[in-house]
């Protein structure tokens, strides 16, 4: 059995995500992981070219901030390029830890579904974290080639853009398929973690050069389209604290994968994983 990871990147080492850790914890796991760059400039991938089984090959080009349509497409792009008999979606602020290696190939023997579900851990500090409702999933490429990325026009509204979850492709249009939200679909479960460390690595000038994305997470918290740094870096502190208050587990740093742990070691104050820029005892307005 192959089993492979995709992930998609733009510029990740100015962004500030712990990029060649990621891909060096999914090289130790999985058989091939294949990178679908989105345009990157900042030298990261001369840096990842150097990491064994990794493919690197072109996506569709961010043209602005934040683009759920080349999202989809490039999300599409590296499952298709996958070649194992599984193949998973990551993001690049993910680490998936050693210790669920074995874990991961009892899931996928065990497995009779399309698609295998993760727990994801979102940490807020370094040494805290919450489960988060969104899972990353295994797709059963070899026999279930109907699952794919893309818009979800049929089902749960929840799905429309989000490109979380798998969908059953119907059609595609200008290279982005469109199909049936699969959530509310039974996936087989697992003991397998992923480690999200999110923002935790981020400056405040790293967190507000990714704006575009922020203010989609935020819109709950909008009350117009725009805003400026200040009141955007406002409403993201609120929402994290809240995300901090929903913190029940607190790591050690040795509990950490083995990849990261240096990279933890090594915070710095100025850095959001390091104290929450002082948020954390402050009160929500």
């Amino acid at each position: 059995m192959k089993i492979s990871a995709h992930v998609n990147i733009t510029n990740p080492k100015k962004a500030g995500y712990p990029y060649m850790e990621s891909i060096r914890s999914f090289t130790n796991a999985f058989d091939e992981v294949i990178v679908v760059d989105g345009g990157s400039n900042d030298g990261s991938l001369k840096e990842i070219a150097k990491i064994d089984k990794v493919k690197i090959i072109k996506g569709k080009k961010w043209k602005k901030g934040f683009d759920w349509g080349v999202m989809g497409q490039n999300l599409q792009i590296g499952l298709e390029a996958c070649t194992g008999d599984w193949a998973c979606k990551f993001d690049i602020d993910y680490i998936f830890h050693e210790k669920h290696k074995d874990d991961l190939r009892r899931a996928l023997e065990h497995a009779h579904l399309g698609a295998v579900k993760f727990t994801k851990l979102n940490f807020t500090l370094a040494d805290r974290y919450f489960e988060k409702s969104i899972y990353p999933f295994m797709i059963q490429k070899k026999q279930f080639k109907h699952l794919g990325y893309g818009i979800a026009i049929e089902g749960d509204e929840r799905q429309r853009y989000t490109y979380m979850y798998p969908i059953i492709k119907t059609y595609q249009k200008n290279g982005l398929w469109y199909g049936k939200s699969t959530m509310g679909t039974r996936f087989s479960e697992s003991k397998v973690k992923i480690y999200c460390y999110d923002f935790t690595f981020m400056t405040k000038r790293q967190i507000l050069s990714q704006r575009k994305h922020i203010e989609g997470s935020l819109s709950r918290f909008r009350k117009e389209k725009e805003k400026s740094p200040q009141a955007l870096m406002k409403d993201f502190r609120d929402m994290m604290i809240h995300r901090e208050r929903q913190c029940k587990t607190i790591i050690k740093p040795e509990d950490h994968p083995v990849f990261i742990r240096d990279k933890i070691k090594d915070l710095k104050p100025s850095q959001f994983g390091y104290n929450m820029f002082g948020w954390k005892n402050e009160k929500k307005p």
